[in-house]
């Protein structure tokens, strides 16, 4: 939606629109005048009424009738149930207002409520994504006159996420008095993003973490940064930058004497030696991490370093072994209610018995992940195993369940608009070509 500004041509479309919503805004009520203005302070795409209302410091049921009066005057537009745009031209004229007629204590403050809406929100709505299996850091308290969204399942946690994400990459983008509030938003937007594969709005999000965590000089939060940040790269293959990212971690964490941090660390690090082939290397990180969770009595690292070690052990052809440690890293997991480190783990296992020529319990396996990922939402993760899953039908002959699979994978991953699916696409294209060949051939 452009905000009602398409109805206004001529010669000069700017100054003709600068001139009629200028005459909208000398109409309008006050509290609704002051809260065009404070839109002039949010960076968009869209605002909900809750987020609209903590920026003005009014209940939601007070905003509601104020939006409705700014969307009668074409100031702003309702796109969908309760979300509003503003064309650009508006939020420019009404950042223009903002700054001339409201103080900057006022702002500041508006900034303060808006923000901690967003972080609180986030926050709460992370919760139902991870089972808090880590310890969540403290959040700056919710300022005076700034409410929450009401998150009360998964469902709505995820449909939150799904309509703030943009808004939340554009909120990061504040002055540095707002630091405290842009690592927790980067903390609580962080594990979302990387459920649904956004790794490059991932990068930049932890960027600004980063850049926040160094002007605060907090030692914990810049480990934190680095340390996602170095998984990033690895997304993408840049082994130098992820390395240089993981090492700044390992000596930041262990500069405030933080085991568990410097475990992820080496977790991390096997996972990027394993991309690059180096599987020897990759597990001695593993078994690092493993010693040093198993030191702070950290449950959940432990059983995600179990794991990581019987995978190495299945690569370099320990599949009984490895079976051993993926079967404990399971135990441990179901116990913790950790569904994603146990669906890793339930791949691990499914991976080390097809190495064994055991398909049926590799099949059980692999279908066991793919369900725990799907209920919880790791999407990407979920088609790469589907992949995997199709491949190992396709060389058991079973072409048809494999397509079907390749197909399933294909539908996430396109709609998620992740390049991967266009290899998928290939692969089914590849199988209509050999279907319709074995057809051709039976009827010889």
């Amino acid at each position: 939606m452009r905000g009602g500004l398409d109805e206004f041509a001529g010669a000069d479309p700017a100054t003709d629109a600068r001139a009629v919503f200028s005459w909208s805004y000398l109409l309008l009520d006050p509290a609704a005048a002051r809260l065009f203005r404070l839109l002039g302070l949010h960076l968009g795409p869209d605002i909900g009424t809750r987020a609209a209302a903590s920026l003005a410091g009014l209940p939601a049921t007070r905003v509601r009738p104020l939006l409705s009066e700014l969307a009668n005057a074409h100031l702003v537009a309702e796109h969908a149930p309760g979300r509003y745009t503003m064309h650009d031209l508006l939020r420019a004229y009404a950042d223009e207002l903002v700054h001339t007629s409201d103080s900057y204590g006022d702002r500041e403050t508006a900034v303060h409520r808006l923000l901690g809406h967003y972080a609180h929100t986030a926050y709460h709505a992370d919760g139902f994504l991870d089972p808090r299996l880590e310890v969540p850091p403290a959040l700056t308290p919710l300022p005076a006159g700034a409410e929450a969204e009401r998150i009360l399942d998964r469902r709505r946690a995820l449909t939150w996420f799904e309509t703030e994400h943009r808004v939340l990459l554009q909120a990061v983008d504040v002055d540095a008095e707002f630091d405290a509030r842009v690592w927790e938003l980067a903390w609580a937007l962080r594990r979302f993003l990387t459920m649904r594969g956004h790794w490059h709005d991932e990068s930049d999000l932890l960027t600004a973490a980063l850049d926040a965590a160094r002007r605060l000089g907090d030692e914990r939060k810049q480990a934190f940064a680095h340390l996602h940040l170095g998984g990033t790269h690895v997304w993408f293959g840049r082994y130098d930058e992820a390395g240089a990212h993981l090492q700044a971690a390992l000596k930041l964490y262990a500069a405030v004497v933080d085991v568990v941090g410097q475990g992820y660390v080496h977790r991390q690090f096997a996972w990027m030696l394993d991309r690059q082939g180096t599987v020897a290397e990759a597990l001695a990180h593993a078994e690092q991490a493993l010693d040093l969770f198993r030191a702070a009595e950290h449950r959940t690292g432990q059983a995600a370093a179990l794991n990581a070690v019987g995978w190495f052990r299945t690569l370099l052809g320990e599949h009984s072994v490895a079976i051993d440690y993926c079967q404990q890293a399971i135990d441990l997991q179901t116990q913790l209610g950790d569904h994603m480190g146990a669906a890793q783990s339930w791949h691990s296992l499914g991976y080390a018995h097809k190495q064994l020529g055991d398909h049926a319990k590799a099949i059980t396996c692999y279908e066991t992940a793919v369900d725990l990922l799907h209920r919880n939402g790791y999407l990407v993760t979920e088609a790469r195993v589907i992949i995997e899953l199709a491949n190992l039908h396709r060389d058991l002959g079973d072409l048809t369940s494999a397509r079907s699979g390749w197909q399933q994978a294909h539908d996430i991953l396109s709609h998620l608009d992740h390049p991967d699916a266009e290899a998928v696409r290939t692969r089914l294209e590849e199988a209509d070509g050999e279907q319709s060949t074995n057809k051709e051939d039976s009827h010889a």
